[in-house]
């Protein structure tokens, strides 16, 4: 879906979270900046000294660090749109990018895209009341529909 509003001319900022798999099961997943490029191992099922647990996974501190200065207003300068795959459980929690969260909305008004559990979806809007609010379900909704109604947004 990135791909697609970049196709189009538009350059996200914000971060998407790349599945590692270890023989076709999913092992973890790295943090990729969208403006610079720039990854990290965010999490894996592998128990690492110091990581902080959160169901099977263990999340990376420093991969936390480098999400929140990803999500930092000054380094998302420019950025036609914000992504953020994704806000989950850590977050409901305050946790994990719910403090770069509450910066960023309080300071862009560019369009957001959230990438956010089915399970959570309503929890979530419950805890950024954020204004409109559009939902798509990406197992079901093509990735078409969802980079036009972003664009759109735009105009």
């Amino acid at each position: 879906m990135v791909d697609l509003i970049r196709q189009q001319g538009f350059f996200p900022g914000g971060f998407i979270a790349v599945g590692n798999e270890k023989e076709k099961i999913r092992s973890g997943f790295t943090l990729v900046d969208l403006k610079s490029a720039d990854s990290i191992l965010l999490g894996s099922t592998t128990y690492q000294e110091g990581w902080q647990v959160a169901g099977r996974y263990y999340f990376n501190p420093e991969a936390l660090q480098f999400g929140n200065r990803i999500l930092d207003p000054k380094h998302l300068e420019g950025c036609p749109l914000v992504v953020i795959d994704e806000i989950g459980p850590l977050e409901v929690k305050n946790q994990g990018w719910a403090g770069a969260i509450e910066q960023l909305i309080s300071s862009e008004s560019v369009p957001q895209l959230w990438v956010v559990r089915q399970a959570l979806v309503q929890k979530i809007i419950r805890k950024w009341n954020v204004g409109d609010v559009v939902v798509f379900d990406l197992s079901k909704d093509p990735a078409e529909l969802v980079a036009n109604t972003i664009l759109a947004s735009r105009s």
